[in-house]
Protein backbone atom coordinates (compact mmCIF):
# COMPACT_ATOMS: atom_id res chain seq x y z
CA UNK A 1 0.00 0.00 0.00
CA UNK A 2 1.67 3.07 -1.20
CA UNK A 3 -0.11 5.51 0.54
CA UNK A 4 2.81 8.47 -0.03
CA UNK A 5 1.74 9.06 -3.28
CA UNK A 6 -0.71 10.62 -2.13
CA UNK A 7 0.23 12.91 0.22
CA UNK A 8 1.00 16.23 -2.81
CA UNK A 9 -2.74 15.46 -3.72
CA UNK A 10 -3.63 15.99 0.21
CA UNK A 11 -1.50 19.04 0.64
CA UNK A 12 -2.65 21.48 -2.31
CA UNK A 13 -6.33 20.41 -1.16
CA UNK A 14 -5.53 21.81 2.08
CA UNK A 15 -3.68 25.13 0.76
CA UNK A 16 -6.43 26.22 -1.67
CA UNK A 17 -8.88 25.71 1.42
CA UNK A 18 -6.34 28.06 3.49
CA UNK A 19 -5.89 30.66 1.21
CA UNK A 20 -9.85 30.78 -0.24
CA UNK A 21 -10.40 34.14 1.80
CA UNK A 22 -7.62 35.75 1.49
CA UNK A 23 -8.27 37.96 -0.44
CA UNK A 24 -10.78 40.02 1.59
CA UNK A 25 -10.30 43.75 1.52
CA UNK A 26 -13.08 44.94 3.99
CA UNK A 27 -15.12 48.21 3.40
CA UNK A 28 -17.29 49.52 0.49
CA UNK A 29 -15.74 53.16 0.61
CA UNK A 30 -14.79 52.86 -2.92
CA UNK A 31 -18.70 52.23 -4.45
CA UNK A 32 -19.28 54.85 -2.07
CA UNK A 33 -17.45 57.89 -3.69
CA UNK A 34 -19.30 58.23 -6.75
CA UNK A 35 -22.10 59.67 -3.65
CA UNK A 36 -19.58 61.75 -2.04
CA UNK A 37 -18.89 63.38 -5.40
CA UNK A 38 -22.45 64.24 -6.48
CA UNK A 39 -22.99 66.21 -3.42
CA UNK A 40 -19.50 68.71 -3.41
CA UNK A 41 -20.87 69.00 -7.06
CA UNK A 42 -23.71 70.65 -5.71
CA UNK A 43 -24.10 74.46 -5.50
CA UNK A 44 -25.02 74.62 -2.00
CA UNK A 45 -23.89 71.74 0.50
CA UNK A 46 -26.29 71.34 3.89
CA UNK A 47 -25.64 70.33 7.17
CA UNK A 48 -27.50 66.90 6.29
CA UNK A 49 -25.47 67.09 2.86
CA UNK A 50 -22.35 67.20 5.36
CA UNK A 51 -23.80 64.02 8.00
CA UNK A 52 -24.19 62.06 5.09
CA UNK A 53 -20.77 62.51 3.85
CA UNK A 54 -19.54 61.77 6.89
CA UNK A 55 -21.66 58.53 6.92
CA UNK A 56 -19.71 57.36 3.98
CA UNK A 57 -16.04 59.12 4.80
CA UNK A 58 -15.29 59.12 8.33
CA UNK A 59 -12.63 56.81 9.61
CA UNK A 60 -13.90 56.04 13.13
CA UNK A 61 -17.33 55.02 11.58
CA UNK A 62 -15.58 52.71 8.81
CA UNK A 63 -13.35 51.09 11.77
CA UNK A 64 -16.72 50.58 13.53
CA UNK A 65 -18.39 48.74 10.71
CA UNK A 66 -15.39 46.76 9.91
CA UNK A 67 -15.36 45.91 13.55
CA UNK A 68 -18.32 43.99 13.28
CA UNK A 69 -16.93 42.50 10.45
CA UNK A 70 -14.97 41.13 12.93
CA UNK A 71 -16.57 40.12 15.74
CA UNK A 72 -19.33 38.23 13.18
CA UNK A 73 -15.65 36.14 11.89
CA UNK A 74 -15.26 35.04 15.91
CA UNK A 75 -18.31 34.25 16.60
CA UNK A 76 -18.52 32.13 12.99
CA UNK A 77 -14.86 30.73 14.71
CA UNK A 78 -15.93 30.29 18.20
CA UNK A 79 -18.70 27.39 16.98
CA UNK A 80 -16.14 25.32 14.90
CA UNK A 81 -14.89 21.93 15.70
CA UNK A 82 -11.22 21.39 16.33
CA UNK A 83 -10.24 20.13 13.08
CA UNK A 84 -9.26 16.52 12.40
CA UNK A 85 -5.50 15.37 12.85
CA UNK A 86 -4.13 13.71 9.56
CA UNK A 87 -1.41 11.37 10.13
CA UNK A 88 1.12 8.86 8.06
CA UNK A 89 3.44 7.22 9.51
CA UNK A 90 5.83 4.50 9.56
CA UNK A 91 6.50 3.06 13.10
CA UNK A 92 7.81 0.39 14.75
CA UNK A 93 10.82 -0.49 12.73
CA UNK A 94 13.40 -2.96 13.25
CA UNK A 95 17.46 -1.54 13.29
CA UNK A 96 18.48 -4.75 12.23
CA UNK A 97 16.07 -5.55 9.52
CA UNK A 98 14.63 -1.81 8.50
CA UNK A 99 12.49 -3.76 5.77
CA UNK A 100 10.42 -5.24 8.80
CA UNK A 101 7.93 -2.21 10.22
CA UNK A 102 4.40 -0.75 9.95
CA UNK A 103 3.13 1.52 7.77
CA UNK A 104 -0.24 3.42 9.06
CA UNK A 105 -2.97 6.00 8.11
CA UNK A 106 -4.24 7.63 11.45
CA UNK A 107 -7.18 10.41 11.55
CA UNK A 108 -7.73 11.52 15.22
CA UNK A 109 -10.28 14.17 16.33
CA UNK A 110 -11.28 16.04 19.39
CA UNK A 111 -14.77 16.41 20.63
CA UNK A 112 -15.72 19.33 23.21
CA UNK A 113 -17.98 18.31 25.54
CA UNK A 114 -19.89 20.15 27.87
CA UNK A 115 -21.96 22.43 25.39
CA UNK A 116 -18.22 24.42 25.45
CA UNK A 117 -18.83 25.44 21.75
CA UNK A 118 -22.29 26.82 22.28
CA UNK A 119 -21.62 28.79 25.50
CA UNK A 120 -18.10 30.21 23.07
CA UNK A 121 -20.63 31.06 20.78
CA UNK A 122 -23.36 32.87 22.92
CA UNK A 123 -20.61 35.00 24.06
CA UNK A 124 -19.19 35.67 20.85
CA UNK A 125 -22.93 36.68 19.63
CA UNK A 126 -23.23 39.01 22.40
CA UNK A 127 -19.62 40.56 21.13
CA UNK A 128 -21.20 41.64 17.92
CA UNK A 129 -24.24 43.29 19.10
CA UNK A 130 -21.66 44.96 21.37
CA UNK A 131 -20.13 46.19 18.40
CA UNK A 132 -23.05 47.38 16.52
CA UNK A 133 -23.72 49.45 19.64
CA UNK A 134 -20.12 51.01 19.27
CA UNK A 135 -20.61 51.74 15.49
CA UNK A 136 -24.22 53.94 16.94
CA UNK A 137 -22.02 55.69 19.12
CA UNK A 138 -19.03 56.26 17.36
CA UNK A 139 -21.82 57.47 14.63
CA UNK A 140 -22.81 59.98 17.22
CA UNK A 141 -20.35 61.10 18.29
CA UNK A 142 -18.63 61.52 14.84
CA UNK A 143 -22.09 63.66 13.98
CA UNK A 144 -21.44 66.08 16.66
CA UNK A 145 -18.41 66.75 15.78
CA UNK A 146 -19.70 67.06 12.24
CA UNK A 147 -22.21 69.46 13.22
CA UNK A 148 -19.59 71.56 15.54
CA UNK A 149 -17.45 72.14 12.13
CA UNK A 150 -20.57 72.88 9.91
CA UNK A 151 -20.94 75.76 12.90
CA UNK A 152 -17.46 76.96 12.34
CA UNK A 153 -17.30 77.62 9.57
CA UNK A 154 -20.76 79.58 10.02
CA UNK A 155 -19.28 81.30 12.74
CA UNK A 156 -16.54 82.79 10.59
CA UNK A 157 -18.40 83.75 7.66
CA UNK A 158 -21.12 85.69 10.14
CA UNK A 159 -17.28 87.14 12.40
CA UNK A 160 -16.40 88.13 8.84
CA UNK A 161 -19.59 90.09 8.35
CA UNK A 162 -19.26 91.50 11.99
CA UNK A 163 -15.57 92.55 11.11
CA UNK A 164 -16.57 94.11 8.42
CA UNK A 165 -19.33 96.77 9.94
CA UNK A 166 -16.80 96.96 13.16
CA UNK A 167 -13.81 98.10 11.00
CA UNK A 168 -16.33 100.55 9.00
CA UNK A 169 -17.03 101.66 12.15
CA UNK A 170 -13.63 102.66 13.20
CA UNK A 171 -13.01 103.69 9.93
CA UNK A 172 -15.44 106.17 10.17
CA UNK A 173 -14.54 107.10 13.68
CA UNK A 174 -10.59 107.71 12.51
CA UNK A 175 -11.89 109.84 9.78
CA UNK A 176 -13.62 112.62 12.25
CA UNK A 177 -10.55 112.45 14.42
CA UNK A 178 -8.42 112.84 11.67
CA UNK A 179 -10.92 115.94 10.82
CA UNK A 180 -11.19 117.77 14.36
CA UNK A 181 -7.27 116.82 14.10
CA UNK A 182 -6.95 118.83 11.13
CA UNK A 183 -9.33 121.65 12.25
CA UNK A 184 -7.53 121.89 15.45
CA UNK A 185 -10.37 120.99 17.33
CA UNK A 186 -8.73 117.96 18.67
CA UNK A 187 -5.32 116.60 19.55
CA UNK A 188 -3.16 114.01 17.45
CA UNK A 189 -3.96 111.50 20.05
CA UNK A 190 -7.28 110.68 18.40
CA UNK A 191 -6.23 109.76 16.00
CA UNK A 192 -3.63 107.60 17.07
CA UNK A 193 -6.06 106.03 19.44
CA UNK A 194 -8.34 105.34 16.20
CA UNK A 195 -5.64 103.49 14.42
CA UNK A 196 -5.24 101.73 17.39
CA UNK A 197 -8.49 100.30 17.57
CA UNK A 198 -8.65 99.46 14.05
CA UNK A 199 -5.39 97.20 14.53
CA UNK A 200 -7.07 95.43 17.42
CA UNK A 201 -9.68 94.20 15.09
CA UNK A 202 -6.81 93.46 12.22
CA UNK A 203 -5.06 91.46 15.07
CA UNK A 204 -8.71 89.62 16.10
CA UNK A 205 -9.44 88.59 12.24
CA UNK A 206 -6.08 87.30 12.25
CA UNK A 207 -6.77 84.94 15.08
CA UNK A 208 -9.59 84.11 13.50
CA UNK A 209 -7.62 83.07 10.38
CA UNK A 210 -5.87 80.66 12.33
CA UNK A 211 -8.95 79.04 13.57
CA UNK A 212 -9.53 78.55 10.32
CA UNK A 213 -6.26 76.58 9.45
CA UNK A 214 -6.71 74.49 12.72
CA UNK A 215 -10.38 73.99 11.63
CA UNK A 216 -9.23 72.55 7.57
CA UNK A 217 -7.02 69.85 9.72
CA UNK A 218 -9.99 68.95 11.45
CA UNK A 219 -11.72 68.35 8.38
CA UNK A 220 -9.32 65.83 6.97
CA UNK A 221 -9.92 64.11 10.05
CA UNK A 222 -13.76 64.55 9.99
CA UNK A 223 -14.18 63.54 6.17
CA UNK A 224 -11.21 61.10 5.79
CA UNK A 225 -9.16 63.74 3.39
CA UNK A 226 -12.00 64.71 1.65
CA UNK A 227 -12.45 68.57 0.98
CA UNK A 228 -15.19 70.31 1.65
CA UNK A 229 -15.62 73.76 0.02
CA UNK A 230 -16.76 76.21 2.89
CA UNK A 231 -17.97 78.50 0.71
CA UNK A 232 -20.97 76.79 -0.84
CA UNK A 233 -22.13 76.00 2.55
CA UNK A 234 -25.62 76.85 3.21
CA UNK A 235 -27.64 77.61 6.04
CA UNK A 236 -26.99 80.37 8.72
CA UNK A 237 -26.53 79.93 12.85
CA UNK A 238 -30.06 79.79 14.14
CA UNK A 239 -30.76 82.50 16.74
CA UNK A 240 -33.13 79.89 18.63
CA UNK A 241 -32.48 76.31 19.93
CA UNK A 242 -33.78 73.78 17.25
CA UNK A 243 -35.02 71.59 20.36
CA UNK A 244 -36.21 74.40 22.38
CA UNK A 245 -39.15 73.09 22.82
CA UNK A 246 -38.08 69.67 24.41
CA UNK A 247 -39.60 68.32 27.39
CA UNK A 248 -37.26 67.26 30.33
CA UNK A 249 -39.55 63.69 29.95
CA UNK A 250 -38.82 63.55 26.04
CA UNK A 251 -36.11 60.90 24.97
CA UNK A 252 -34.64 58.00 27.78
CA UNK A 253 -31.20 57.59 28.13
CA UNK A 254 -31.83 54.55 30.11
CA UNK A 255 -32.86 52.38 27.04
CA UNK A 256 -31.96 54.49 24.18
CA UNK A 257 -28.28 55.39 24.24
CA UNK A 258 -25.81 52.99 22.51
CA UNK A 259 -23.20 53.91 25.06
CA UNK A 260 -25.18 52.38 27.67
CA UNK A 261 -27.06 49.79 25.56
CA UNK A 262 -23.47 48.57 24.92
CA UNK A 263 -22.58 48.90 28.68
CA UNK A 264 -25.56 46.37 29.23
CA UNK A 265 -24.26 44.23 26.80
CA UNK A 266 -20.91 44.22 28.03
CA UNK A 267 -22.41 42.89 31.51
CA UNK A 268 -23.93 39.66 29.67
CA UNK A 269 -21.04 39.29 27.36
CA UNK A 270 -19.11 39.10 31.03
CA UNK A 271 -21.53 36.38 32.21
CA UNK A 272 -21.16 34.67 28.56
CA UNK A 273 -17.80 34.46 29.06
CA UNK A 274 -18.44 33.20 33.24
CA UNK A 275 -20.18 30.09 31.67
CA UNK A 276 -18.01 29.17 29.01
CA UNK A 277 -14.73 29.08 31.40
CA UNK A 278 -16.77 26.87 33.53
CA UNK A 279 -17.83 24.71 31.11
CA UNK A 280 -14.44 24.67 30.16
CA UNK A 281 -13.63 22.58 33.32
CA UNK A 282 -14.75 19.64 31.52
CA UNK A 283 -11.95 18.19 29.30
CA UNK A 284 -11.68 17.28 25.33
CA UNK A 285 -12.43 13.77 24.34
CA UNK A 286 -10.06 12.57 22.10
CA UNK A 287 -10.54 9.77 19.49
CA UNK A 288 -8.24 7.97 16.58
CA UNK A 289 -8.37 5.13 14.14
CA UNK A 290 -5.64 4.20 12.33
CA UNK A 291 -5.36 1.78 9.27
CA UNK A 292 -2.60 0.22 8.06
CA UNK A 293 -0.24 -2.78 7.33
CA UNK A 294 2.97 -4.95 8.26
CA UNK A 295 6.09 -5.00 5.69
CA UNK A 296 7.03 -7.13 4.45
CA UNK A 297 4.51 -9.80 5.26
CA UNK A 298 1.91 -7.22 4.02
CA UNK A 299 -0.66 -8.08 7.08
CA UNK A 300 -3.52 -5.85 7.59
CA UNK A 301 -4.03 -4.09 10.65
CA UNK A 302 -6.70 -1.49 12.55
CA UNK A 303 -6.13 0.57 15.52
CA UNK A 304 -8.15 2.63 17.69
CA UNK A 305 -8.43 4.68 20.77
CA UNK A 306 -10.12 7.35 23.22
CA UNK A 307 -8.22 9.49 25.33
CA UNK A 308 -10.13 11.63 28.18
CA UNK A 309 -7.34 14.04 30.54
CA UNK A 310 -7.74 13.86 33.81
CA UNK A 311 -9.00 17.43 35.54
CA UNK A 312 -7.04 16.83 38.63
CA UNK A 313 -4.81 19.67 38.72
CA UNK A 314 -6.22 22.18 36.42
CA UNK A 315 -9.59 22.68 36.51
CA UNK A 316 -9.96 25.81 35.00
CA UNK A 317 -10.02 27.81 37.85
CA UNK A 318 -7.78 30.98 37.62
CA UNK A 319 -10.25 31.43 34.13
CA UNK A 320 -12.81 31.61 36.07
CA UNK A 321 -11.78 33.61 38.86
CA UNK A 322 -10.56 36.02 36.43
CA UNK A 323 -14.17 35.76 34.45
CA UNK A 324 -16.14 36.07 37.57
CA UNK A 325 -13.69 39.86 37.74
CA UNK A 326 -14.67 40.74 34.58
CA UNK A 327 -18.75 40.23 35.44
CA UNK A 328 -18.29 42.80 38.29
CA UNK A 329 -16.27 45.34 36.36
CA UNK A 330 -18.74 45.38 33.71
CA UNK A 331 -21.46 46.24 36.16
CA UNK A 332 -19.67 48.71 37.88
CA UNK A 333 -18.63 50.36 34.08
CA UNK A 334 -23.13 50.29 33.31
CA UNK A 335 -23.56 52.25 36.53
CA UNK A 336 -20.48 54.86 35.51
CA UNK A 337 -22.12 54.97 32.12
CA UNK A 338 -25.68 55.34 33.34
CA UNK A 339 -24.17 58.24 36.29
CA UNK A 340 -22.38 59.70 33.26
CA UNK A 341 -24.86 60.08 30.62
CA UNK A 342 -27.61 61.64 33.30
CA UNK A 343 -24.87 63.79 34.09
CA UNK A 344 -24.06 64.85 30.46
CA UNK A 345 -27.74 65.47 29.90
CA UNK A 346 -28.06 67.26 33.21
CA UNK A 347 -25.43 69.79 32.28
CA UNK A 348 -26.68 70.23 28.45
CA UNK A 349 -30.07 71.02 29.37
CA UNK A 350 -28.58 73.62 32.10
CA UNK A 351 -26.28 75.31 28.88
CA UNK A 352 -29.29 75.35 27.07
CA UNK A 353 -30.77 77.14 29.28
CA UNK A 354 -28.45 79.45 30.07
CA UNK A 355 -27.98 80.12 26.61
CA UNK A 356 -31.60 80.89 25.68
CA UNK A 357 -31.21 83.74 28.11
CA UNK A 358 -28.16 85.40 27.29
CA UNK A 359 -29.47 85.11 23.84
CA UNK A 360 -32.47 87.20 24.41
CA UNK A 361 -30.42 89.69 26.57
CA UNK A 362 -27.89 90.21 24.28
CA UNK A 363 -30.49 90.25 20.76
CA UNK A 364 -33.54 92.19 21.96
CA UNK A 365 -31.60 94.43 24.50
CA UNK A 366 -28.09 94.84 25.35
CA UNK A 367 -27.18 94.73 21.03
CA UNK A 368 -29.98 97.42 20.33
CA UNK A 369 -28.74 99.77 23.28
CA UNK A 370 -24.84 99.39 22.60
CA UNK A 371 -26.03 100.24 18.63
CA UNK A 372 -27.78 103.79 19.82
CA UNK A 373 -24.86 104.50 22.02
CA UNK A 374 -22.29 104.28 19.29
CA UNK A 375 -24.50 106.05 16.64
CA UNK A 376 -25.34 108.71 19.29
CA UNK A 377 -21.36 108.95 20.41
CA UNK A 378 -20.39 109.15 17.01
CA UNK A 379 -22.87 112.46 16.28
CA UNK A 380 -21.86 114.04 19.57
CA UNK A 381 -18.07 113.50 18.87
CA UNK A 382 -18.18 114.43 15.20
CA UNK A 383 -19.97 117.99 17.05
CA UNK A 384 -17.59 118.50 19.97
CA UNK A 385 -19.96 117.52 22.61
CA UNK A 386 -18.07 114.25 24.39
CA UNK A 387 -14.18 113.71 24.71
CA UNK A 388 -12.51 110.79 21.95
CA UNK A 389 -12.74 108.61 25.47
CA UNK A 390 -16.16 108.12 25.41
CA UNK A 391 -16.46 107.48 21.40
CA UNK A 392 -13.99 104.94 22.14
CA UNK A 393 -15.58 103.06 24.73
CA UNK A 394 -18.84 103.20 22.76
CA UNK A 395 -17.19 101.36 19.89
CA UNK A 396 -15.55 98.56 21.76
CA UNK A 397 -18.72 98.33 24.06
CA UNK A 398 -20.86 97.88 20.24
CA UNK A 399 -17.83 95.38 19.00
CA UNK A 400 -18.05 92.78 22.24
CA UNK A 401 -21.51 92.94 21.88
CA UNK A 402 -21.94 92.29 18.67
CA UNK A 403 -18.75 89.27 18.65
CA UNK A 404 -20.99 88.22 21.79
CA UNK A 405 -24.18 88.13 19.96
CA UNK A 406 -22.35 85.51 16.88
CA UNK A 407 -20.92 83.63 19.57
CA UNK A 408 -23.84 82.93 21.51
CA UNK A 409 -25.98 81.72 18.49
CA UNK A 410 -22.56 79.02 17.68
CA UNK A 411 -22.86 77.95 21.14
CA UNK A 412 -26.55 77.17 20.68
CA UNK A 413 -25.39 74.70 17.68
CA UNK A 414 -22.96 73.24 20.79
CA UNK A 415 -25.76 72.52 22.92
CA UNK A 416 -28.28 71.37 20.58
CA UNK A 417 -25.51 69.27 19.15
CA UNK A 418 -24.86 67.31 22.68
CA UNK A 419 -28.79 66.86 23.47
CA UNK A 420 -29.74 65.84 19.82
CA UNK A 421 -26.68 63.02 20.30
CA UNK A 422 -27.24 61.78 24.00
CA UNK A 423 -30.88 61.79 23.17
CA UNK A 424 -30.37 60.35 19.36
CA UNK A 425 -32.60 62.98 17.75
CA UNK A 426 -32.95 63.93 14.47
CA UNK A 427 -30.07 62.90 11.95
CA UNK A 428 -28.56 61.39 15.06
CA UNK A 429 -31.30 58.71 15.29
CA UNK A 430 -29.76 55.10 15.16
CA UNK A 431 -30.29 52.81 12.40
CA UNK A 432 -28.97 50.02 10.26
CA UNK A 433 -26.07 51.65 8.88
CA UNK A 434 -24.99 52.70 5.58
CA UNK A 435 -28.08 52.13 2.56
Amino acid sequence: MNILRYLPLLFLAWAMNAFADDNWQGGEASKLLPEVEAILASTDIGLNDLFRIAELTNPDMAVARIEIEARNGRMQQAGMYPNPEFLIAANEMYIDDPSFHKLKVEISQSLPLGGRLGAATDAARVGVEQARENEFQTRRMAFGRVQEWWADQIYFREMDAAFVELVAGADRNLAMAQARFESKAAPEAHVTRAMLEIFDLQVAQQQFQRNRVRSEADMKILFGGIDIPAGRLSDQLYANSQISGLSEDDGSLTTDHPALREAKLGVVAAEAKLKTARKERIPDLNFFVAYGNSLPTEEKFVEGGISFPLPIFSRNQGRILETKALVAMARHEEKFTTHRLESALSLARSRQHTTQQQRVQLTEQILPAAERTLIQAQEAYRLGRVVFLELVDAQRTYKEVLLRTVENRRTQVSVDAEIMSLLGLGPYADHGGIE
